[in-house]
Protein backbone atom coordinates (compact mmCIF):
# COMPACT_ATOMS: atom_id res chain seq x y z
CA UNK A 1 0.00 0.00 0.00
CA UNK A 2 1.38 3.59 -1.15
CA UNK A 3 0.83 6.81 0.25
CA UNK A 4 -2.07 7.70 -1.85
CA UNK A 5 -3.76 4.37 -1.28
CA UNK A 6 -3.31 4.94 2.46
CA UNK A 7 -5.33 8.30 1.96
CA UNK A 8 -7.56 7.07 -0.07
CA UNK A 9 -8.61 4.36 2.77
CA UNK A 10 -8.82 6.99 5.11
CA UNK A 11 -10.62 9.58 4.06
CA UNK A 12 -12.77 8.27 1.30
CA UNK A 13 -14.15 5.37 3.55
CA UNK A 14 -18.26 5.10 2.87
CA UNK A 15 -18.80 4.37 6.41
CA UNK A 16 -17.23 7.61 7.56
CA UNK A 17 -19.39 10.45 6.46
CA UNK A 18 -17.49 13.13 7.42
CA UNK A 19 -15.02 11.60 4.50
CA UNK A 20 -17.84 13.77 1.88
CA UNK A 21 -17.60 16.95 4.04
CA UNK A 22 -15.73 20.25 3.15
CA UNK A 23 -12.22 18.99 4.45
CA UNK A 24 -12.12 16.05 2.03
CA UNK A 25 -14.17 17.61 -1.41
CA UNK A 26 -11.93 19.81 -3.84
CA UNK A 27 -12.17 21.62 -6.91
CA UNK A 28 -16.55 22.85 -8.03
CA UNK A 29 -17.81 20.87 -5.40
CA UNK A 30 -15.42 22.66 -2.47
CA UNK A 31 -16.32 26.07 -3.71
CA UNK A 32 -19.90 25.84 -3.74
CA UNK A 33 -20.03 24.35 -0.37
CA UNK A 34 -17.74 26.78 0.92
CA UNK A 35 -19.65 29.53 -0.33
CA UNK A 36 -22.63 28.11 0.94
CA UNK A 37 -21.37 28.13 4.80
CA UNK A 38 -18.71 31.30 4.32
CA UNK A 39 -21.20 33.40 5.84
CA UNK A 40 -21.55 31.40 9.14
CA UNK A 41 -18.13 32.32 9.92
CA UNK A 42 -17.74 36.12 9.63
CA UNK A 43 -16.77 38.32 12.89
CA UNK A 44 -20.47 39.19 13.85
CA UNK A 45 -21.25 35.56 13.74
CA UNK A 46 -19.02 34.73 15.40
CA UNK A 47 -19.28 36.83 18.24
CA UNK A 48 -22.71 35.71 18.49
CA UNK A 49 -21.77 32.75 20.05
CA UNK A 50 -18.85 34.63 22.91
CA UNK A 51 -22.48 34.46 25.15
CA UNK A 52 -22.79 30.61 24.49
CA UNK A 53 -19.62 29.73 25.44
CA UNK A 54 -19.49 31.83 28.17
CA UNK A 55 -22.52 30.02 29.68
CA UNK A 56 -20.75 26.64 28.87
CA UNK A 57 -17.85 27.53 30.56
CA UNK A 58 -19.78 28.63 33.71
CA UNK A 59 -21.07 24.87 33.71
CA UNK A 60 -18.10 23.33 33.08
CA UNK A 61 -17.06 25.59 36.55
CA UNK A 62 -19.91 23.63 37.95
CA UNK A 63 -19.22 20.53 37.19
CA UNK A 64 -15.39 20.78 38.34
CA UNK A 65 -16.31 22.64 41.50
CA UNK A 66 -18.62 19.84 42.42
CA UNK A 67 -15.21 17.43 42.87
CA UNK A 68 -13.09 20.35 43.88
CA UNK A 69 -12.68 19.27 47.23
CA UNK A 70 -13.01 15.43 46.84
CA UNK A 71 -9.87 13.25 46.37
CA UNK A 72 -10.93 12.15 42.83
CA UNK A 73 -9.30 11.43 39.49
CA UNK A 74 -11.40 13.67 36.86
CA UNK A 75 -10.71 12.68 32.90
CA UNK A 76 -10.43 16.07 31.72
CA UNK A 77 -10.10 14.32 28.07
CA UNK A 78 -13.83 12.94 28.49
CA UNK A 79 -15.55 15.94 30.13
CA UNK A 80 -14.07 18.89 27.63
CA UNK A 81 -15.32 16.20 24.95
CA UNK A 82 -18.57 16.82 26.96
CA UNK A 83 -18.30 20.36 26.71
CA UNK A 84 -17.70 20.71 22.81
CA UNK A 85 -20.75 18.58 22.24
CA UNK A 86 -22.62 21.18 24.30
CA UNK A 87 -21.17 23.75 22.92
CA UNK A 88 -21.35 22.73 19.12
CA UNK A 89 -24.95 21.29 20.12
CA UNK A 90 -25.94 24.92 20.47
CA UNK A 91 -24.25 26.63 17.80
CA UNK A 92 -24.54 24.07 15.29
CA UNK A 93 -27.75 22.01 15.68
CA UNK A 94 -29.32 24.94 18.08
CA UNK A 95 -29.85 21.49 20.95
CA UNK A 96 -29.42 21.61 24.48
CA UNK A 97 -27.40 18.36 24.84
CA UNK A 98 -26.50 18.97 28.33
CA UNK A 99 -24.25 16.20 28.53
CA UNK A 100 -21.63 18.10 31.02
CA UNK A 101 -24.55 17.66 33.84
CA UNK A 102 -25.75 14.12 32.17
CA UNK A 103 -23.28 11.53 33.10
CA UNK A 104 -24.89 9.17 31.42
CA UNK A 105 -25.83 10.80 28.33
CA UNK A 106 -26.26 8.70 25.84
CA UNK A 107 -24.71 11.09 22.72
CA UNK A 108 -21.32 12.01 25.22
CA UNK A 109 -20.93 8.17 25.17
CA UNK A 110 -21.26 7.85 21.09
CA UNK A 111 -18.76 10.77 21.18
CA UNK A 112 -16.05 9.23 23.37
CA UNK A 113 -16.98 5.83 21.25
CA UNK A 114 -16.10 8.37 17.92
CA UNK A 115 -13.06 9.77 19.32
CA UNK A 116 -11.70 6.22 19.96
CA UNK A 117 -11.01 6.56 16.23
CA UNK A 118 -7.15 7.32 17.35
CA UNK A 119 -7.17 3.79 18.94
CA UNK A 120 -7.64 2.40 15.47
CA UNK A 121 -6.54 5.16 13.45
CA UNK A 122 -3.36 3.08 11.83
CA UNK A 123 -5.88 0.70 10.59
CA UNK A 124 -7.53 2.58 8.14
CA UNK A 125 -5.04 2.50 6.06
CA UNK A 126 -6.38 -0.89 5.70
CA UNK A 127 -8.92 -1.89 3.24
CA UNK A 128 -12.32 -2.74 4.66
CA UNK A 129 -10.79 -2.17 7.88
CA UNK A 130 -14.37 -1.81 9.24
CA UNK A 131 -14.93 -5.54 8.72
CA UNK A 132 -12.32 -6.43 11.08
CA UNK A 133 -13.38 -7.85 14.65
CA UNK A 134 -12.12 -5.58 17.57
CA UNK A 135 -13.72 -4.23 19.65
CA UNK A 136 -12.23 -0.81 18.66
CA UNK A 137 -13.71 -0.60 15.79
CA UNK A 138 -17.39 -1.91 16.84
CA UNK A 139 -17.45 0.95 19.27
CA UNK A 140 -16.18 3.85 16.76
CA UNK A 141 -18.55 1.85 14.39
CA UNK A 142 -21.66 2.05 16.53
CA UNK A 143 -20.87 5.48 18.18
CA UNK A 144 -20.72 7.03 14.42
CA UNK A 145 -23.67 5.31 14.03
CA UNK A 146 -25.27 6.87 16.81
CA UNK A 147 -24.47 10.00 16.28
CA UNK A 148 -24.80 10.07 12.22
CA UNK A 149 -28.83 8.67 13.07
CA UNK A 150 -28.72 11.83 15.82
CA UNK A 151 -27.65 14.57 13.52
CA UNK A 152 -30.38 12.99 10.43
CA UNK A 153 -33.02 13.14 13.12
CA UNK A 154 -31.99 16.53 14.09
CA UNK A 155 -31.79 18.01 10.30
CA UNK A 156 -35.28 16.17 9.69
CA UNK A 157 -36.88 17.64 12.02
CA UNK A 158 -35.47 21.02 11.41
CA UNK A 159 -36.69 20.85 8.25
CA UNK A 160 -39.96 19.84 8.63
CA UNK A 161 -40.55 22.11 11.05
CA UNK A 162 -38.90 25.31 9.24
CA UNK A 163 -37.76 27.47 11.64
CA UNK A 164 -35.08 30.22 11.33
CA UNK A 165 -32.63 29.69 13.86
CA UNK A 166 -29.20 31.49 13.93
CA UNK A 167 -26.71 28.21 13.52
CA UNK A 168 -24.58 26.59 11.39
CA UNK A 169 -27.25 23.65 10.77
CA UNK A 170 -30.10 26.42 9.34
CA UNK A 171 -27.39 28.11 7.07
CA UNK A 172 -26.86 24.44 5.70
CA UNK A 173 -30.20 24.17 5.31
CA UNK A 174 -31.13 27.61 3.27
CA UNK A 175 -27.88 26.98 1.17
CA UNK A 176 -30.16 24.42 -0.39
CA UNK A 177 -27.66 21.69 -0.22
CA UNK A 178 -28.31 17.95 -0.59
CA UNK A 179 -29.34 16.45 2.71
CA UNK A 180 -27.44 13.10 2.95
CA UNK A 181 -24.69 14.18 0.46
CA UNK A 182 -23.82 17.71 2.08
CA UNK A 183 -25.63 18.49 5.59
CA UNK A 184 -24.83 15.10 7.38
CA UNK A 185 -21.36 14.89 6.36
CA UNK A 186 -20.63 18.94 6.88
CA UNK A 187 -23.30 18.64 10.67
CA UNK A 188 -20.94 15.73 11.26
CA UNK A 189 -18.05 17.30 10.71
CA UNK A 190 -18.53 20.42 13.19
Amino acid sequence: INHQDTAYYMFHSEKIPTTKSLISIRDDEWKRRRKAMAHSFNNSKILGFVELFQKKSNVLVEVLSHDADKEVVIDFRQIFSKLTVDVLGESVFGVNFDSLRDPSNRLSKAVDSFISLGTIGALLIVPFWYLLPTGSIRRFLSGLDTLTNLCKQIVTNRMERSTNNNDLLQTLIDSGLDLNGAIIPEALLF
